[in-house]
């Protein structure tokens, strides 16, 4: 209701009374300009509500698991914030991020198999939307891919083989949309964070997520970087991976110099996750 009510404002629409006239000149109330609109009063009635929202559900999670209903309840949790995330204000959206972050971090160790399937599928849903979005922020995506970095290292164990390649798949997505490539001139804070991420999601349970990492981060790399491109393949190939198949690289050739740029980045990655991978064998 609060989100229905925030949407069908103007976003503009000044909340200062008049106080008066002094000289023939009306006299407004004095607001505050991070309050001074009906909408930003809303997005800090949104705020508030979902924070408090959740404290509810933290403290109160052990009985209401005991309810029949509750996986149709968490379904209903996970949805309203990522509805937060994608579709309001920053101001709004950040709230949604660490409510997110918090609930995970506090009754994650209490979810079911079929409640962490709901949120890793409501996890990359919101990353595809996210990815889509010609409103959101950089900020905000930072900060959604830097607490689900936080989440992921916490609970990998939840995560099987279809949700970690659902998370790869996502961040694809976020590395190529336009919030994350706005800045040509350097690496863009939301490409280095995802590559980051990207790094965290080792070791994989299902080796096949090894090949499909490597084929992705290779799909990154221009074909200016041919020989550092022909010489993973031959450690690949040496490595019980055979030799992998960069994905179509399917660069938007406005988005070419930011990814240029990114390419020692990606290098460095791969190399790291290579000797991560030689070090798994050796010790098996």
């Amino acid at each position: 209701e609060l989100s229905t009510a925030a949407s069908s404002l103007a976003p503009d629409e000044q909340v200062g009374q008049q106080l008066g006239m002094e000289k023939g000149k009306a006299v407004m109330m004095m607001v505050h300009h991070s309050r001074n609109t009906s909408q930003k009063q809303w997005d800090e009635t949104r705020v508030l509500g979902l924070s408090g929202a959740m404290d509810v559900l933290v403290k109160n999670f052990p009985s209401i698991a005991s309810l029949p209903t509750c996986d149709e309840s968490w379904k209903h949790v996970q949805s309203l914030v990522c509805s937060h995330i994608t579709t309001g204000s920053e101001e709004v959206a950040g709230a949604g991020v660490r409510a997110w972050q918090q609930v995970l971090t506090q009754v994650g160790s209490k979810l079911t198999d079929n409640q962490w399937d709901d949120t890793w599928t409501c996890i990359n849903s919101a990353f595809q939307s996210c990815a889509k979005s010609h409103f959101i922020s950089p900020k905000t995506l930072n900060s959604f891919i830097s607490s689900l970095g936080d989440v992921y290292s916490l609970f990998r164990p939840q995560a099987k083989a279809q949700h970690v390649l659902g998370l790869m798949t996502s961040i694809d997505s976020i590395l190529r949309c336009q919030a994350a490539v706005s800045d040509s001139s350097n690496p863009s804070p939301v490409q280095l964070s995802s590559l980051r991420f990207l790094e965290t999601l080792p070791p994989f349970k299902d080796q096949s997520l090894w090949r499909e990492m490597f084929q992705q981060l290779l799909s990154y790399l221009p074909q200016s970087n041919q020989a550092f491109l022909e010489a993973s393949e031959d450690l690949l190939h040496a490595a019980p991976l055979g030799r992998p198949t960069p994905k179509q690289s399917a660069i938007d050739g406005s988005f070419l110099a930011t990814f240029i740029l990114m390419a020692p980045h990606v290098i460095a990655t791969v190399v790291r996750l290579y000797v991560q991978l030689a070090e798994e064998h050796v010790q098996a």
